[in-house]
């Protein structure tokens, strides 16, 4: 993560250094509740190309519904 707004919402840095705003929705969809700067995440993207949630980084690849999210997608779905 690269800024935590006051709203919620995220910046993170992208490996290839690209910078990408996530909702504050997404944020809250992962279960987290303290989010700090520095933090390594999973972006999970819908099929339209938004960010629809951040996970920590050791979640498996491909999940149906992570344990901790409160928001499900397709098998394969990032």
């Amino acid at each position: 993560m690269c800024d935590i707004l006051d709203d919620g919402s995220l910046t993170v840095l992208r490996d290839d250094g690209l910078l990408v705003d996530v909702p504050a929705v997404a944020v809250t969809s992962g279960g987290w509740i303290a989010p700090r700067s520095g933090q390594r995440v999973t972006v999970w993207r819908a099929a339209d190309g938004t960010v629809a949630l951040v996970l920590p980084p050791a979640v498996p690849p491909s999940p149906d519904v992570h344990p901790n999210a409160r928001i499900s997608w397709p098998v394969g779905g990032r």
